[in-house]
């Protein structure tokens, strides 16, 4: 997804918007403590994760690394698709995190019940998704605005192409997924993700001038494979569409945000414990 290109940038707007919350789960990091990171991109989670936490040993796992030559030695990349089966036994970590899967996923039962047998008993699973659509609450978004006339078609026509919603939030994937899995104590938390520094709130600032920038520069590289690959449209409209697009994230008149969702679950203890 377009996110795991700007992976440091949104990661330091999740953590502002957060106040530096690296997770909500409620457990303790104490020795022997492992960490899953699915998806880990850049590894940014996961690397902060290591650097705060140098007692717990960090994994990412991701289809190709993509993280910085030089990580805390606590941390581990290793290469699996989590659209299959991990590579894990079971019962194996105490905190699993996966975050901005949205438009990858078909089967989001198949992926939380492989989390649900990673995880050790009394550990715990947290996810944060968003909506891949542009709201506003005030109709800052013009009915003639690209954000409205051009994106939803677009990522509509992505979902439908590829099997993969944009709507997890919208479709309660997550704490559905994670019930039938079995977790129990799940917790859930939405909140706004603002694109521009529009709120007058520092923290809410700060997250939206990083996602502002993360979208708007790199709108054509998440976007072209979709366009001419995936949906296989014409080459004259694709110019059009990416500045329609780059003009609505850069009008500080347009008050617009993301849907987003922290949910998390704990697998239940074995008896004694």
């Amino acid at each position: 997804m377009w996110l795991t290109a700007r992976a440091p940038t949104s990661h330091e707007g999740l953590l502002a918007i957060r106040k530096q919350k690296l997770y909500s789960a409620r457990c303790e990091v104490s020795p022997p403590f492992r960490v899953l990171d699915v998806g880990t991109g850049s590894g940014s989670w996961a690397i902060d994760f290591a650097n705060r936490y140098v007692e717990a040993d960090v994994i990412g796992t991701d289809l190709s690394p993509m993280h910085p030559d030089e990580v805390p030695v606590n941390f581990t990349f290793r290469t699996d698709n989590y659209l299959k089966p991990w590579l894990f036994c079971n019962d194996q970590f105490n905190l699993i995190h996966m975050r901005f899967l949205f438009g990858t996923v078909s089967d989001w039962d198949a992926l939380f019940r492989e989390a649900y047998r990673c995880c050790r008993p009394g550990g715990w699973v947290e996810t944060c998704e968003l909506d891949f659509y542009f709201c506003s609450d005030d109709q800052s978004i013009r009915p003639w605005h690209a954000m409205r006339t051009k994106w939803p078609g677009f990522i509509d026509a992505a979902a439908l192409s590829t099997g993969s919603t944009f709507r997890p939030v919208e479709l309660n994937v997550q704490k559905e997924g994670m019930e039938r899995a079995g977790f129990i104590r799940i917790r859930q938390r939405d909140f706004k993700i603002p694109i521009g520094s529009w709120t007058n709130k520092d923290s809410l600032d700060q997250c939206g001038a990083k996602f502002r920038d993360a979208f708007h520069d790199d709108i054509e590289g998440f976007t072209r494979f979709i366009w001419f690959s995936v949906l296989r449209r014409p080459d004259t409209d694709y110019g059009r569409f990416v500045e329609g697009m780059k003009r609505g994230i850069r009008n500080p008149k347009v008050h617009s945000y993301f849907k987003a969702r922290y949910v998390y679950g704990c697998k239940p203890p074995q008896m004694g414990e």
